[in-house]
């Protein structure tokens, strides 16, 4: 990466970065492939991961993506459950057809 070594930030609005953490700014020639869990309101990644170089793409035909947008959930219907003493009129009995112990029938 040596030859792509520049002082100078490649970035209109450069991140602001304190002086103890040294930079090293490289020239927009390579493309990486980042995964991050969102945008923040200012238009930075948030949590970044860098997954590795892309030679099938070139740094011109980079653009931010947006998020798709996603369709409603539709609404679900209460569905009232059975007492837990009757089921639908009949006594209440286990999975083996046993008389529910708690009504003693």
């Amino acid at each position: 990466m040596d030859p792509l070594v520049t002082k100078k930030a490649p970035f209109a609005d450069p991140p602001k970065l304190p002086a103890a953490n040294p930079v090293h700014w490289l020239k927009p020639k390579l493309v990486c492939r980042v995964k991050f869990s969102e945008w923040t309101s200012d238009g930075k990644l948030r949590a970044p991961v860098y997954l590795g170089l892309r030679d099938d793409v070139k740094p011109t035909d980079c653009v931010r993506e947006e998020e798709a947008a996603t369709q409603p959930v539709p609404e679900t219907k209460t569905v009232q459950r059975p007492s837990k003493e009757f089921n639908g009129g009949e006594r209440a009995t286990d999975r083996k057809g046993a008389e529910n112990e708690e009504t003693g029938e």
